[in-house]
């Protein structure tokens, strides 16, 4: 049987296909990804892993759309290959994308076409910690939107996950919710609250909200939260999932607003290799994100923003040279 084919119809597991791979000495592989950003670290870096433990001399490629580039660097030894104007959810031609770069599927000894690590990786659900690899020239990042590191508090917001059609279910906190929770915020306390996220749209204008939204690069995003914001409130979403599984230590409050806790970084249900990330999930009642009222949030809020700052703080401290 040809082992392509076997992978294109998922009639293998990974397990078995890479002792075969291991029998046949083959190195060469290629695995095509356009699905969600998330995923990178929920699926693929497992994915990746295996195939590394598995054959440590290993020639991994990835062939992706331009959106999710960015978050295949936190990836350690493989290759990236763009494919131009490709959407989320288009059928791809694998013979003309390869042919963009002057490949074709002969130079591939197994191909990932249709890769599935929700089936792939069950076993290792609650087990297997994904690292994504944070490098130094990243903390410079931020910079760029002349931001302050947390002298001052500040806030990030991932106010909507633009994937999900995709899920078929809710993944996002009502705007009129965000709103009354700013508005609270903002009357109590001296803050500034940063939003990150894909595409600008029209909200609630303040002087005290920085909107990045559709201005940064994911790895500028990261980068903005690392090192300017000690509270992070975001749905599940891709966003939500890079920062809770990058490999480095810093100082972050997560505050993750959920409908299904069967998703996500909760499904998989290990902590975060960052040993100073506290995580608090908020699930709406009967998987209905919109049932999660604005005092559930304001109130985790509160409670955590004043040492969440005081920790960054110090941090900022014993590292004064990511200022300069």
């Amino acid at each position: 049987m040809n082992l392509k084919l076997s992978i294109n119809f998922r009639k293998k597991e990974l397990d078995r296909i890479l002792e075969k791979s291991v029998s046949l000495k083959q190195k060469k592989f290629l695995l095509v990804w356009n699905r969600g950003l998330g995923d990178i670290a929920l699926g693929v870096y497992g994915i990746v892993h295996k195939i590394q433990q598995a054959i440590p001399e290993a020639d991994i490629t990835i062939l992706t759309r331009k959106e999710l580039e960015e978050g295949f660097h936190l990836l350690d030894n493989i290759k990236i290959m763009v494919v131009p104007n490709l959407k989320r959810g288009e059928t791809l031609d694998l013979t003309k994308a390869l042919n963009i770069y002057g490949k074709k599927k002969d130079d591939f000894d197994v191909i990932f076409e249709k890769p599935d690590p929700t089936r792939w990786l069950k076993k290792d659900l609650g087990f297997f910690v994904p690292k994504l690899k944070w490098k130094p020239e990243y903390d410079q990042f931020w910079k760029k939107f002349k931001l302050t590191p947390p002298t001052y508090p500040h806030m990030a917001v991932h106010l909507h996950t633009e994937t999900e059609e995709f899920y078929g279910y809710n993944k996002n906190w009502p705007k009129d919710k965000f709103i009354e929770l700013f508005a609270s915020l903002l009357q109590e306390m001296e803050m500034r609250i940063i939003f990150l996220g894909l595409q600008k749209t029209q909200f609630w204008p303040h002087p005290a909200i920085i909107d990045l939204r559709g201005e940064t690069t994911i790895l500028e995003m990261l980068s903005i939260i690392k090192n300017c914001c000690p509270l992070l409130i975001a749905p599940d979403g891709g966003i939500l999932s890079l920062v809770y599984y990058l490999d480095i230590e810093f100082p972050l409050t997560v505050i993750s607003l959920w409908g299904d806790a069967h998703q996500g970084i909760l499904k998989q249900s290990v902590p975060s290799p960052n040993p100073r990330l506290k995580h608090i999930p908020i699930i709406g009642p009967d998987k209905d994100i919109r049932a999660i009222t604005t005092e559930n949030v304001l109130a985790a809020v509160r409670h955590h923003l004043k040492d969440s700052f005081q920790s960054s703080l110090a941090f900022w401290e014993s590292n004064i040279s990511l200022i300069d």
